[in-house]
């Protein structure tokens, strides 16, 4: 490799994320790879380990639970379905770092999409 790029550090990343499985595996543990910020000679990124407990090495329902009180929501929101503008949704997530768009949720297909948090206010 003589520099890294866009292109192959998702490569990278894949390699470096099939390697924590097996270090968590391991030991019992969940690993969050953050985003990766780069330029041509380097890159960082933010590396979080979760303690599984009861809930079962899911990393996103481990940051649910952290997180959600921030958003005036609940550990219970996570996984609640919803209908909007005529499609089914599940609550999977949250975007720490996004003001505008901080929850994620799946439709049936498995798309992502991310909603403002009025808008699940409204909903639940």
């Amino acid at each position: 490799m003589k520099e890294f790029s866009k292109s192959n550090l998702g490569e990278l990343r894949n390699d470096i994320e099939a390697a924590l499985l097996t270090v968590a595996t391991k030991h019992g543990i969940s690993l969050d790879i953050g985003n990766i910020r780069f330029d041509s000679n380097s890159f960082r990124t933010k590396l979080e380990a979760f303690i599984n407990s009861n809930n079962e090495g899911n990393v996103d329902k481990i940051i649910w639970d952290k997180h959600c009180s921030r958003f005036n929501l609940k550990p219970e929101d996570f996984g609640k379905n919803f209908f909007y503008n005529g499609t089914d949704y599940t609550i999977c997530g949250i975007a720490l770092k996004s003001r505008k768009y901080p929850i994620n949720a799946k439709r049936p297909n498995g798309v992502t999409y991310r909603f403002m948090l009025s808008t699940i206010h409204d909903i639940l």
